[in-house]
C-alpha cells in the first residue's frame, strides 16, 4: 500500500537579501502576475487584504503544458522573525488530487549566502495520484522571477 502523505522540498540559492526576499515575497498575492506572467494569470483576493493571515486567494496559473489551472490559497501563518509563510492550496485541481497541500516558505541567510526553502506538505485524494513532484520544477522559476523583482525593488 503506498503512502498517501508526504513532503517534498527544495532549496533555491537567492542574490537578494533573505529578509528584503520575505518581505516582498508576504505581498505575492498582488504580485504573482506582474512578477510572473508566463506563470501566473490571475489572482484575485477572496477575503482578507491578500497579505494577512487568513487571506484567501483565487489564483489562475499556467504548468505542465496547461493554461488555464486554478487554486484557492489560503496564509495560514507568517513568522517575520523567522521569515516563514505558510500557505495552504485548495479547490480547483490542487484541490481535485490532495485532501490536503501545504506550502511553507522560508528565507534564510547562512554563511554570506541567502536561500528560499519550500516545502510542500500533501496528502492525496487516493492512493493513484503521484507526488507532487512537477511542482518542484514549478518552484524555482518562481523563486528566479521574484529575486529578480526584489533585486530591482
Amino acid at each position: 500500500m503506498a503512502a498517501t502523505t508526504g513532503k517534498l522540498e527544495i532549496e533555491t540559492e537567492i542574490q537578494s537579501p533573505a529578509d528584503k526576499f520575505f518581505a516582498i515575497y508576504k505581498n505575492h498575492a498582488s504580485l504573482f502576475t506582474k512578477v510572473s506572467p508566463d506563470l501566473f494569470k490571475n489572482t484575485e483576493v477572496i477575503r482578507g487584504s491578500g497579505k494577512n493571515v487568513n487571506s484567501v486567494i483565487h489564483i489562475k496559473y499556467a504548468w505542465g503544458g496547461h493554461d488555464a489551472l486554478t487554486a484557492m490559497e489560503k496564509i495560514e501563518s507568517i513568522d517575520d522573525e523567522n521569515k516563514t509563510l505558510i500557505h495552504s492550496v485548495f479547490e480547483g485541481d490542487i484541490g481535485k488530487l490532495y485532501k490536503s497541500y501545504r506550502v511553507i516558505v522560508k528565507a534564510m541567510s547562512k554563511g554570506g549566502k541567502n536561500s528560499v526553502k519550500w516545502s510542500i506538505e500533501y496528502e492525496k485524494a487516493h492512493e493513484e495520484v503521484p507526488a507532487p513532484t512537477t511542482y518542484l520544477e514549478f518552484i524555482p522559476k518562481l523563486a528566479k522571477d521574484f529575486d529578480a523583482y526584489v533585486l530591482n525593488a
